[in-house]
């Protein structure tokens, strides 16, 4: 084997030597961030799953206080509104749920609120609006609602046998 061929080898493998260590430094920190993650998933549990590690104080602590609802101030809204409504037995104008949530704590914020509330609202299946008699369950048939007066006639005609 020439010098020259050798030299050529040694700069190649020299190269190769480098770019495996790099590699190596990359993985390294690949698997410290893994053992980081494992570490605080233990100790914190995985996102919808119970702690795996309990707190080192038995106090509660303010922000693990259980939530009303599941969702933020829309999904609180619309399942107040419907109880809201279901509670009146007939449909209920946007102005007055909103006073209704008011005085149970549920604030629709922003510069116009009763917009803002008819978006949460439109949203959901189990509600419909109507202008004129404002929201109620979609449950409810189109032309009446608890404690309306029904459409039409009620009233069967029946012949009677004893004729």
């Amino acid at each position: 084997m020439s010098v020259d061929r050798a030299k050529s080898d040694l700069n190649q493998l020299s190269g190769e030597a480098d770019r495996l260590r790099k590699r190596l430094l990359a993985v390294d920190e690949e698997v410290a961030k893994l053992k980081a993650y494992i570490e605080m998933a233990q100790r914190y549990g995985e996102v919808g799953s119970p702690r795996n590690v309990p707190l080192a104080v038995d106090a509660p602590l303010p922000f693990n206080r259980p939530r009303k609802s599941s969702g933020g101030i829309a999904s609180r809204a619309v399942e107040a509104t419907i109880q809201i409504i279901r509670h009146a037995g007939k449909a209920v104008a946007t102005r007055e749920l909103l006073d209704h949530l008011s005085d149970i704590g549920i604030v629709v914020g922003g510069t116009n609120p009763v917009a803002n509330l008819s978006g949460f609202l439109s949203r959901s299946p189990a509600l419909k609006n109507s202008r004129s008699r404002g929201w109620s369950l979609a449950e409810w048939p189109s032309d009446w609602a608890p404690g309306s007066e029904p459409t039409g006639s009620i009233f069967l005609s029946i012949p009677d046998e004893s004729e």
